[in-house]
């Protein structure tokens, strides 16, 4: 009986296909500090849409390194404004719309995004074709004061199957690149912001 598991177990191991990642930062990561003034978080949007799982698990990893001074667009301890998804077109407004309110002094926002989907978690046939399924989250934080963006990086993921002659292929889902990518990207804000 063991032989068998340990058989299954080996066809499991050979039969992964395992994801790659990479980040690519957009500005420099040194000048960043969790330790001062108070920080708003967005929500996570995925393609345009909010993600309440991965809002909630931000919002658990962020409150580790700034408690109290973590503030919310959602849930609990919520800041006065509601926002939408920031990008580079629309964030000047609502920083000057936080500035007035002089609740909060920085400003974070947390976008994905699944470029490409055509690799399944699991693949039975041998597939003739090249499949690849490709991933992006990026993390980007504001200064509320002046307008600039601070910290902004961008960690991708994927998963490529060309020409796959074998019978079964296990691989992971879209959604579960999305969430390690999303781990990849606050564990390493965190340590660049002086927080481990």
């Amino acid at each position: 009986m063991s032989r068998l598991i340990m058989g299954l177990f080996i066809c499991f191991v050979f039969s992964c296909t395992v994801p790659r990642y990479n980040s690519i930062a957009h500005t420099s990561l040194y000048d960043l500090s969790l330790q001062k003034g108070k920080w708003f978080v967005n929500y996570v949007a995925i393609d345009g849409k909010p993600w309440n799982e991965f809002s909630d698990y931000t919002e658990n990893e962020l409150k580790k390194c700034l408690n109290d001074s973590l503030f919310k667009s959602y849930g609990s301890k919520n800041a006065i404004y509601a926002i939408p998804e920031l990008n580079s077109n629309n964030y000047k407004g609502y920083t000057s719309l936080l500035r007035v309110s002089k609740t909060v002094d920085y400003l974070i926002q947390i976008s994905g995004k699944i470029e490409s989907d055509n690799v399944s978690a699991l693949n039975i046939n041998p597939n003739p074709h090249h499949s690849i399924s490709v991933v992006s989250v990026t993390l980007t934080a504001y200064e509320v004061q002046t307008d600039h963006i601070i910290y902004s990086e961008t960690v991708s993921g994927s998963i490529d199957l060309e020409h796959n002659k074998e019978d079964v292929v296990f691989a992971k889902s879209t959604q579960s690149m999305l969430k390690k990518c999303l781990e990849k990207a606050l564990q390493k804000f965190k340590r660049n912001g002086g927080c481990n």
